[in-house]
């Protein structure tokens, strides 16, 4: 934590909201990547974004316990047809839930989407200049980890993590 300008700065905040731009500003323009250049930034922004997230400033004070949603259902729908687009041959994707001890079936895309949107939201929150908005960004955006985007990240990493592997093998 550091004061400018009367202002109390978290650096992990801001490490944290660089990678969250990346990976909007990527599945915004998602529909001009190829295959391998999608499958390459998941398997690598994915971990990078969890590592951020979860070394985040926790239990911050926010009186205004609200956060606005910026992120449309139609915004929402076009980057979500974008990326099932790209992701189509991972869909749709197995992973082991813990809490009910069974295989549950999950939707890539529709994971993707889901960070983006939170993602999106704490971006918007935060860079308005609002100074109630970026307390509030700056309360979720650990809440959301905990809550949302951690879990869908662990859901999702493995089958690129698979589809990977499955490649280099292919070229052994």
């Amino acid at each position: 934590m550091k004061e400018i300008n009367g202002e109390i700065i978290f650096p992990e905040l801001e490490e944290f909201l660089f990678v969250a731009k990346e990976y909007c500003f990527f599945l915004e323009k998602i529909a001009s990547k190829n295959e391998e250049e999608v499958f390459e930034f998941f398997r690598k922004i994915l971990p990078y974004l969890y590592v951020k997230a979860s070394i985040l400033p926790q239990n911050l004070p926010n009186e205004d316990d609200f956060i606005q949603r910026y992120v449309t259902e139609e915004d929402y729908e076009i980057v979500f047809n974008e990326v099932r687009e790209k992701v189509e041959k991972l869909e749709p994707y197995y992973f082991f839930d813990p809490d009910i001890h069974e295989p549950e079936r999950i939707f890539i895309a529709e994971a993707l989407t889901d960070i983006y949107q939170d993602l999106k939201d704490l971006l918007l929150a935060y860079y308005r200049g609002l100074l109630h908005e970026k307390m509030s960004a700056e309360k979720y955006a650990y809440a959301w980890f905990l809550e949302r985007i951690g879990t869908r990240i662990v859901q999702v990493l493995p089958a690129f993590h698979h589809n990977y592997v499955k490649n280099k093998e292919k070229q052994q």
